[in-house]
């Protein structure tokens, strides 16, 4: 059965608590969601607990098979992708994508923290 967004992409560049609960609420409908995290950091629930890993689920991280549960829930089926958006090439790399079929999420943000060229 076809879902709602189906054929759309949605780029998203948010974090935090809004930003990926409305782009996991897309994903959920269909939307191809594509989550832009920046390299070396990534999303910051990647660090909040509770962890699951090999050892079980732990409030402190043992190693680093463990992952954020809440990073698990609020980024399901999205496809993430590390990208540098203060380099050229960072920038260029979402504008290959479809402009008929893409959306944004978090633009405003990414305009506001050092990339004005960014070409979505």
């Amino acid at each position: 059965m076809k879902q709602h967004l189906e054929g759309i992409r949605v780029i998203d560049l948010t974090a935090y608590l809004s930003g990926p609960y409305a782009s996991m609420n897309l994903a959920a409908m269909g939307a191809e969601v594509i989550k832009i995290e920046r390299p070396g950091v990534g999303d910051p629930c990647r660090w909040n607990p509770p962890f699951a890993g090999p050892h079980g689920v732990s409030f402190e991280r043992k190693d680093d098979t463990d992952i954020s549960i809440l990073y698990l829930k609020r980024n399901r089926n999205k496809k993430s992708i590390f990208l540098d958006l203060q380099k050229e090439e960072g920038q260029r790399a979402p504008g290959a994508a479809d402009r008929e079929k893409r959306y944004r999420i978090g633009e405003l943000y990414a305009r506001c923290h050092g990339s004005p060229g960014l070409q979505l």
